[in-house]
């Protein structure tokens, strides 16, 4: 067995983390925010009440993802795996930016960047290498990117302006 016929079996373990990583998260968010998991996100007790409903939201978000990866391989369904990889690299994208946590680069953007490599190296290994499913990730990203610097200025042109008018009060 040589190692190129590995890759495919990497590459689905990879976005076999990816996806288990993202039941663990929701696990977090919506199952276990106020037995402190909440404090991993930053977020002190006195602010779990204002917050439970956003992290709770978030976590089916995360399994919605976790859902669509777990399924994606369990089908074998090569575009699946490559979809959802890459909604997950653009979501830690656009949490990085808007937040600034490295935490977010590490738990979503690595692991989902490197089952995108492996399903890419799996797939040029076959020579079938879909250079438009590769283009696609790349737009995708990109757009991602823009609009999370879109959504970062407004966020903080928003504080800003509720700062001010407080303050004028």
């Amino acid at each position: 067995m040589s190692a190129l016929s590995l890759l495919p079996l990497a590459a689905d373990g990879l976005v076999s983390f990816v996806g288990l990583l993202h039941v663990y998260i929701f696990r977090l968010e919506s199952l276990s925010w106020y037995r402190g998991s909440a404090r991993g996100f930053g977020v002190t007790a006195a602010n779990y009440d204002a917050t439970a409903g956003f992290a709770a939201n978030q976590g089916f978000y995360n399994l919605v993802l976790a859902a669509g990866l777990l399924h994606a391989v369990w089908t074998g369904d090569w575009n699946n795996k490559v979809w959802f990889s890459a909604a997950v690299l653009c979501c830690g994208i656009i949490g990085f930016i808007t937040t600034g946590s490295a935490k977010i680069l590490q738990a979503q953007c690595l692991p989902s960047t490197l089952a995108l490599v492996a399903l890419f190296a799996a797939d040029a290994a076959k020579g079938t290498l879909a250079t438009s499913a590769l283009g696609g990730v790349g737009a995708a990203a990109a757009v991602t990117v823009a609009l999370s610097l879109f959504v970062k200025a407004r966020l903080t042109s928003d504080a800003a302006f509720h700062a001010k008018k407080r303050g004028g009060q």
